[in-house]
């Protein structure tokens, strides 16, 4: 056993020496320890001149001893002793900040370090919103004579970033970004791209599509290891064939995960809330809306371009960023040519990029009761600082329509295509609570709401009246249903529950009472504080879906 000095003393000596009469003769422990200290620390046989020395040694003993064994061995074949991953240095970039600049040493002081005298005026009260304000004599200004200094960072309502009018591609890409994220080229670069997706093959359109021979000789090109093949490989030739599609079981076990070095990158600064990729068969055009209202395009490189960018060292080249939103960007959808990105968001509106025209387009925003905006479709929906538009999507029967849901349980229905108040085609409280997700069956009229009542309630909306309506169907998930999508047959119906499964509902569309799921499978939903929710989202053509994953290592 090791040896270290310590010294002890007993309570007599303590006593003796607190009056003065501590004795001269020497004690027993205190030759003990003078004996442990010519000792020093000894382990295994060996003296060693520290602890610390011993210390080592002693680790040293327990490496051998495991390396020995054989189990370092064994822990690292079941990890597969794969390094984490280091951070992708692809894509967005910040813009380094200019340390020649005048202004980078300013730094911001008092108006009492500044030397400037105090005006006296102090703030004594404040009530809904208005000042009293008081001088050092005690002279008091009332409410409403004080000049009070505004900030004009809320210029617009609810802190959006325009009056609601259109802007332009430019504006989109620098007004707004700020210096942090503002890229040379940005507005010419994204021209360019613009031009690429403008036109997207016809086949991509699921309606009646048959093989042709350049789809048969030109597969998708981009991450062939990853991305499924165009559904034109696997259409049927019978156009009346309803039965849901399935890709071939090998296709499947043939995907792999694309190598993170070359195939991953920054899109957004912040939280990714939303993703879509544009349905183009040639190029891969990944989108990404993050917590902040950013946008962010990715033009996924193919593997000799991989080689090209590596050489070049110039990955940002491909990465677009958009601004055009105050709030999340909580859903991204492409139309189904391609020919715009439909997006919604937490600030109230929706919006609506034309590739074409390269126009970004307010398409519905929600007001208060001012009678500003009284001609507007989104007049008195505003119902305070709790309220907010949770999701929206494209209704696929017009893609000039869409729904949109909200935090306080209300579906409303736009028609762009109308001016005016009258573009609100209906709006109806379909629940207590918020909606988080809502699908249009493709039959056109069964629309499947999920949210945080715990219920996926199923709606006719032929039958929508004036008076609140009535769900036909509805399945209870325990707890709150995080999304519920329709398959692209309509066959299926996945929802993502907190209650850690993904329930599969088959023919939900046809349910008249309480329904229960298919198919359930365990998977684990607690994302958590600092994570988006997960929501399994439908292939759009083939009768399989995709989910996060808390699974480590993630990649």
């Amino acid at each position: 056993m090791p040896r270290r000095s310590t010294r002890l003393s007993s309570p007599e000596n303590s006593w003796n020496g607190a009056h003065g009469n501590a004795k001269d003769e020497p004690d027993e422990n205190e030759e003990q320890e003078s004996e442990e200290e010519e000792e020093g620390f000894e382990f295994e046989g060996v003296k060693y001149g520290s602890y610390q020395e011993m210390v080592n040694a002693k680790r040293k003993r327990n490496q051998q001893v495991l390396e020995a064994s054989g189990l370092l061995a064994s822990v690292q074949q079941l990890s597969g002793a794969k390094k984490p991953a280091a951070a992708t240095q692809r894509g967005l970039k910040r813009r380094k900040s200019n340390n020649n600049n005048a202004t980078s040493g300013f730094r911001r002081k008092s108006n009492r370090l500044q030397g400037i005298a105090s005006d006296g005026l102090f703030v004594e009260e404040e009530r809904s919103g208005k000042f009293t304000v008081q001088k050092d004599d005690g002279t008091v200004i009332a409410p409403g004579q004080a000049e009070v200094e505004t900030s004009n960072e809320h210029e617009f309502y609810g802190g959006r970033l325009n009056d609601g009018s259109d802007m332009t591609l430019e504006e989109g890409l620098t007004k707004h970004i700020g210096d942090k994220w503002l890229t040379n080229n940005a507005f010419s670069r994204a021209q360019a791209m613009m031009k690429q997706f403008c036109n997207v093959d016809k086949t991509t359109v699921p309606s009646s599509a048959k093989k042709s021979k350049r789809t048969q000789k030109q597969p998708a090109k981009t991450s062939p290891n990853s991305v499924l093949h165009s559904i034109v490989d696997y259409e049927s030739n019978d156009d009346d064939d309803q039965t849901p599609r399935e890709p071939p079981s090998e296709l499947l076990a043939s995907l792999s995960l694309d190598e993170p070095a070359t195939q991953v990158a920054k899109v957004c600064p912040d939280r990714i809330y939303s993703m879509t990729c544009h349905p183009s068969i040639d190029k891969l055009l990944v989108c990404a809306g993050d917590k902040q209202g950013y946008i962010g395009m990715w033009e996924v490189p193919e593997e000799g371009e991989v080689k090209e960018e590596e050489l070049s060292d110039d990955s940002s080249s491909r990465h677009h960023l958009f601004k055009y939103h105050s709030g999340c960007a909580a859903n991204l959808q492409w139309t189904r040519d391609g020919s715009a990105l439909f997006s919604s968001s937490y600030d109230g509106t929706c919006c609506l990029l034309d590739v074409a025209t390269e126009k970004i387009k307010n398409v519905f925003a929600v007001y208060d009761d001012d009678t500003t905006y009284r001609t507007l479709p989104g007049y008195r929906l505003d119902q305070g600082r709790s309220y907010w538009t949770q999701f929206g999507c494209l209704d696929h029967r017009q893609e000039d329509c869409f729904f949109i849901s909200t935090s306080f349980g209300e579906v409303y229905h736009v028609d762009s295509r109308i001016s005016g108040k009258a573009a609100l085609s209906w709006n109806h409280e379909l629940s207590e609570k918020k909606i988080n997700t809502v699908s249009l069956h493709p039959n056109g009229y069964a629309l499947a709401t999920g949210g945080l009542d715990c219920q996926v309630r199923l709606w006719d909306i032929r039958n929508v009246g004036k008076a609140r309506p009535k769900p036909v169907a509805s399945y209870n998930g325990s707890k709150s249903i995080n999304s519920a999508f329709f398959s692209p047959s309509g066959h299926h119906l996945v929802a993502t529950t907190m209650n850690h499964k993904l329930d599969i509902l088959q023919d939900f569309h046809l349910s008249k009472s309480q329904s229960k799921p298919t198919t359930s499978i365990r998977h684990d939903n607690l994302t958590g504080r600092w994570l988006t929710t997960f929501q399994a989202v439908w292939h759009p053509h083939f009768e399989i879906f995709g989910v996060g994953s808390m699974s480590k290592p993630r990649v």
